[in-house]
């Protein structure tokens, strides 16, 4: 299954997706189609929860639950962080 497809499904790069092919060769492997697998895929996207006893999709389910909590968990700063700028005449901008 291609990145961009997966990407487009909204599934995130690195571990995720790895198991996102790694799942869907499995599911192809075990007769699965190809629009079966995306169905499957983007069901698990809406809801991981319910994915994750799934023999197949079990581990992308809890990985992609685990990133839904990571996000909810973040806070955006309400000042911009501080730094420090070196070197003599530098634009203020």
């Amino acid at each position: 299954m291609k990145s961009k497809v997966l990407s487009r499904i909204g599934i995130p790069g690195g571990e995720p997706r790895r198991l996102a092919r790694a799942a869907a060769k499995d599911a192809t492997d075990s007769g699965w189609k190809k629009s079966a697998i995306l169905a499957q895929l983007e069901k698990l996207v809406v809801d991981p929860r319910a994915y994750r006893d799934d023999p197949l999709f079990g581990l992308l389910a809890k990985s992609l639950q685990t990133i839904k909590k990571a996000r909810q968990s973040f806070q955006p700063r309400q000042k911009p962080a501080s730094y420090h700028r070196w070197g003599d005449d530098v634009d203020a901008a």
